[in-house]
Order: structure tokens, then C-alpha cells, then sequence
């Protein structure tokens, strides 16, 4: 969550309700509020790396995570809650036993389109079909960032996020 501070001048009955009487007619005083708002972006890490006491050694942690499409957080001011939606625009996964070898993949959506393309060392391939592809185990269980775009954030959420 960001906190946004902002700057609000007090209308005269709320410097009489918080200060009192003795204030000078007139006079301006300033408050500030925080605002607490969701980032644009969010880059959600999948923890995968599991440490072996026996062996004193890392591996990778394979097991099958259910990827969104959509998430919702909340936000709030001044004692108001909002819900704020949040769109899957990009994962990285990993295909392999160990993140010593192996190999990475990406799977983007394009800006300003439904399509989805996935990369595998620069060369794209289309995605027909991205809720049948995001529930395949190779990306079930070698899923390691997905990045989301708050839906109203527009496009410079979106060229943030990738």
C-alpha cells in the first residue's frame, strides 16, 4: 500500500469545532490527510525455494499453484472501503528441477488487446487459449512471478508492470 498525503484547508466550523473560539477570524490552517492507496502494479513472487537440513543444500519446491486471472485487494479513505480489481498481465515460469539449469519462459499479454503471447528465448508463440494454459502443470508448478495491473491504473500501469 502507498500512503498519499494530501494537503485539505479546514473550512471555518471545522477550525472552531477542533480549536476552539480564540482562533483569529480568518485565519487558515491546513490538516493532512493520508490516503491509503493500492500500487498500480503488483509483482506477486512465488516462494519456491526450500532448503534441505540433511544435505545443507536448496532445491526447488514443485508443487502445483492455482494461478488468477483476476485478484481483488481494498482500499480505503475517510472510513470508506473500495474494492480494487486487479488484472493478470504477465508471469514468469520455470521449467526444471533446480534454478541452477533449466530454462525460464514468459507468458505476456499484449497491450491493449486480449491476445496473450508466451516467449521462450525471444521468439513468441499466440496463446489461444490462456485460462486452458495457465492450468497446465508445466506452469502449475514452475510459476515464479505473476504481474497484475490495477484495472483503472490504464496503460502507463500496464508498461510499468512488464
Amino acid at each position: 500500500m502507498q500512503i498519499i498525503p494530501r494537503k485539505e484547508t479546514l473550512l471555518s466550523e471545522e477550525i472552531y469545532n477542533t480549536l476552539g473560539p480564540t482562533q483569529p477570524e480568518g485565519s487558515n490552517f491546513i490538516t493532512t490527510k493520508d490516503i491509503w492507496k493500492s500500487p498500480d502494479c503488483l509483482n506477486v513472487s512465488i516462494l519456491r525455494t526450500q532448503y534441505n537440513q540433511g544435505s545443507k543444500s536448496q532445491y526447488k519446491a514443485v508443487h502445483n499453484v492455482t494461478i488468477e486471472k483476476e485478484i481483488q485487494l481494498y482500499e480505503a479513505y475517510n472510513g470508506a472501503v473500495s474494492e480494487v480489481q486487479y488484472e493478470l498481465t504477465a508471469l514468469i515460469y520455470h521449467l526444471g528441477n533446480s534454478y541452477a539449469s533449466g530454462h525460464y519462459k514468459t507468458i505476456v499479454k499484449t497491450t491493449n488487446s486480449p491476445n496473450w503471447v508466451e516467449y521462450d528465448d525471444g521468439i513468441g508463440t499466440d496463446v489461444l487459449n490462456i485460462i486452458q494454459r495457465l492450468t497446465q502443470k508445466d506452469v502449475e508448478t514452475g510459476v515464479h512471478s505473476c504481474f497484475y495491473v490495477r484495472k483503472d491504473a490504464g496503460a502507463a500501469g500496464a508498461a510499468a508492470a512488464v
